[in-house]
């Protein structure tokens, strides 16, 4: 299931930006470590939608010579967001978010549905951001906080996180006109192909 909510101000926070949304109630559910204090080569890409849908974060890690990867659909899951939803409409989403998830997790403030990726997918999908160059998405593009910038893709924000050699990076963006000048295109096919990934494993 892929659905897009246009949101109508998105800002980029390339030199501050963070994971995005309820992510370290998420990150505390997977028990997954910050990725500035990992000590391994690891890629998050970070995939909002907006509101009431359904968000995906894909971690990629290296390891020697072999490269694993997990998909993880969440959504919030606290008792304010959820009573702004009808009970039927709540069910009817939650049923349809974990009927084909292989691991349910949640708690008070989130619910993740968590679906490894097959080796080839992990693989190809780390082979194609490394030729990207996803390591160093220049700060040159960045813009004040009152600034969009632009990327054409099926996402409403892409926040990129990366660390390699001790090095730690993240960039986040949004969507905008492609007539911007601040158009940044390895971070537009980088938020499409890892959107269309993640459709790939959404619930039909």
């Amino acid at each position: 299931m892929k659905i897009t909510l246009l949101l109508l101000v998105l800002f980029l926070g390339c030199a501050h930006a963070r994971p995005i949304g309820d992510s370290e109630a998420l990150l505390s559910l997977l028990r997954w470590p910050a990725v500035a204090r990992n000590h391994d080569t690891e890629v998050r890409l970070w995939l909002d939608h907006g509101l009431f849908i359904p968000r995906h974060l894909i971690r990629l890690q290296q390891t020697g010579s072999g490269i694993s990867g997990t998909l993880v659909r969440w959504w919030p899951n606290d008792p304010e967001t959820q009573a702004l939803v009808h009970p039927i409409l709540k069910r009817t989403f939650v049923d349809l978010q974990t009927a084909m998830c292989p691991r349910v997790l949640s708690d008070r403030e989130v619910m993740a549905c968590v679906q490894p990726l097959p080796d080839d997918r992990a693989r190809e999908l780390f082979q194609k951001l490394t030729s990207l160059d996803v390591w160093h998405l220049d700060d040159k593009h960045c813009r004040s906080n009152d600034e969009m910038i632009v990327l054409t893709f099926d996402s409403d924000m892409l926040l990129v996180e990366t660390i390699r050699r001790g090095h730690y990076e993240h960039h986040e963006f949004g969507t905008s006109s492609p007539d911007d000048d601040s158009y940044v295109p390895r971070a537009a096919e980088i938020a499409t192909f890892s959107n269309d990934l993640a459709a790939l494993f959404d619930p039909p």
